[in-house]
């Protein structure tokens, strides 16, 4: 019997730490993060602060969606509002750098310097109006399921009605097909200097 459609609701504040235990299981062998913290334990203790502040920050700043039953979540950072200057990190009781502080120093300067190399390309790439997909994760025992794409049809409907574009970065090339059928095409691939992680940026032009 087949699981019912998981409907798709904005995050309330006090979900937030369940929706990062959402994306701290989605995102458990992705390669950037398994890159910088082999061990597992230790990378989930980081990745679930990160993801929490991640989620905290775009609540504030843009908007959180995940399934009524948690089994997705999806992070935005509303059009303008894509980079983190200091007056939007006080907004947010700078979650997000406080959460990269946490980190030992070696991880910690590829996460700054990640971010720095990330922040590049998107200015590089990326004028006018457009939504940022910070992160889509699904619960590993619900993905291929179409819940992805329920939680990412609220905010490529409001960037159609906008006439907004939308834009997101992959480290998975899996992905792309995915994506792909959302409207989102490659704009460029890069590596991570010093690092094997191969790195892919996504457009979506309005329908």
């Amino acid at each position: 019997m087949s699981k019912p459609a998981a409907s798709v609701v904005e995050l309330s504040p006090s979900a937030e730490g369940r929706a990062a235990d959402v994306l701290t299981r989605a995102f458990a062998d992705d390669p950037f993060y398994s890159f910088l913290f082999p061990e597992e334990q230790r990378r989930l203790r980081f990745t679930r602060n990160l993801w929490r502040a991640l989620i905290h920050t775009c609540r504030i700043l843009g908007k959180v969606y995940a399934t009524a039953g948690l089994e997705g979540v999806a992070c935005w950072a509303a059009p303008g509002r894509d980079d983190l200057t200091f007056a939007r990190a006080l907004r947010t009781g700078f979650a997000l750098p406080i959460s990269f502080l946490r980190a030992p120093e070696k991880p910690r300067r590829l996460l700054f310097r990640a971010v720095e190399i990330l922040d590049g390309e998107r200015r590089r790439l990326m004028t006018g109006r457009f939504w940022y997909l910070q992160a889509l994760g699904v619960e590993p025992g619900r993905q291929g399921q179409g819940i992805g794409s329920r939680l990412l049809a609220p905010i490529l409907a409001v960037a159609d009605a906008e006439k907004s574009a939308c834009y997101l970065e992959t480290v998975k090339e899996d992905n792309l097909a995915f994506y792909a059928k959302h409207g989102f095409q490659v704009l460029s691939h890069l590596e991570f200097p010093g690092t094997p992680i191969e790195l892919w940026t996504m457009r979506r032009g309005p329908a």
